[in-house]
């Protein structure tokens, strides 16, 4: 008898004190992990006016309830002028948006072609503030800007789209190609 009280007892006890606990009471922590909408190849156009300003395609986009966060992956985007003129296109792995700050973040293989300023940006990771009209990648983020005849590469790359000037803060290296030495 005492055998079988132990067998019983000991592992009742120790699955008491040492085992994992579901807290189902909080409701809010587990909510915020999971997406109010998901959706699979999708496209989507943001309008103002009556008049389209963005279109954004993705494999996955996924909309958060409660800080307004949504994620797009595989995604191409393309932004139009008043005049719905196409202003801007690129894609990447993954863009991060906060719609309510006007935030937005992107990841791996980005390629965003400026075609106003004629002007392509490539880079691993970078941040769009809409408010400021910034373009930032972190402090160690290499960033590749083509301009015209100029191919500049660095790090620590900020953009103002108020100004149209960019600035690295290290490492940076490029060529500029003149027209008489295109044969060359």
């Amino acid at each position: 008898m005492r055998f079988f009280v132990s067998f019983i007892l000991i592992p009742a006890l120790f699955s008491t004190f040492f085992s994992c606990s579901l807290n189902y009471l909080n409701s809010e922590s587990s909510e915020a992990d999971v997406p109010e909408f998901i959706f699979t190849n999708a496209s989507f156009s943001k309008y103002e006016n009556g008049k389209r300003t963005t279109l954004l395609t993705a494999s996955t986009i996924e909309q958060y309830k409660d800080n307004g966060s949504t994620f797009a992956g595989d995604a191409a985007f393309k932004t139009f002028s008043k005049d719905e003129e196409l202003e801007t296109e690129g894609k990447c792995s993954l863009i991060f948006a906060d719609t309510e700050k006007e935030k937005y973040t992107l990841f791996g293989n980005i390629d965003v072609n400026m075609l106003e300023q004629k002007t392509r940006i490539l880079a691993e990771n970078l941040k769009f503030d809409k408010k400021s009209e910034q373009i930032t990648s972190s402090v160690n983020g290499s960033v590749s800007v083509i301009k015209d005849d100029l191919s500049i590469s660095g790090k620590g790359f900020s953009a103002s789209m108020i100004s149209k000037s960019f600035y690295f803060s290290d490492s940076v290296s490029g060529k500029f190609i003149s027209e008489e030495n295109q044969g060359d």
